[in-house]
């Protein structure tokens, strides 16, 4: 199964959109995105196209909000589809990420902060 990363800017902010599975054979396609994008002020992960995200997805997403924290840079989670939203609960995820409800609402954050 193959999912398409989607990738926008919106000023020094990077919008990663998933769409599809993020599971442990798409995992890595967004780790190695994230890492190819160095520098950047804030990362958006926006999940409004994620259909399902399996253990494999859920650690490739701490690997990002990690990364962004040991460089001082924001990380927001935002449009998660309830059967996504249900596992990020489940993991604990709600806790410990940002998690906005949309795009716009995480934008704002950022535009904020």
């Amino acid at each position: 199964m193959t999912m398409e990363i989607v990738q926008g800017r919106e000023g020094n902010t990077v919008v990663l959109q998933p769409c599809g599975r993020l599971d442990a054979t798409t995992a890595p396609d967004l780790e190695a995105r994230y890492h190819a994008m160095e520098g950047e002020e804030a990362v958006i992960l926006d999940c409004t196209g994620l259909d399902y995200v399996s253990s494999a997805g859920l650690r490739v997403v701490l690997v990002l909000a990690k990364g962004c924290l040991a460089a001082s840079r924001p990380f927001l989670v935002c449009g998660l589809q309830p059967q996504v939203e249900e596992i990020f609960r489940l993991a604990g995820f709600h806790h410990i990420l940002a998690i906005r409800r949309d795009l716009g609402e995480a934008l704002a954050d950022i535009q904020a902060s």
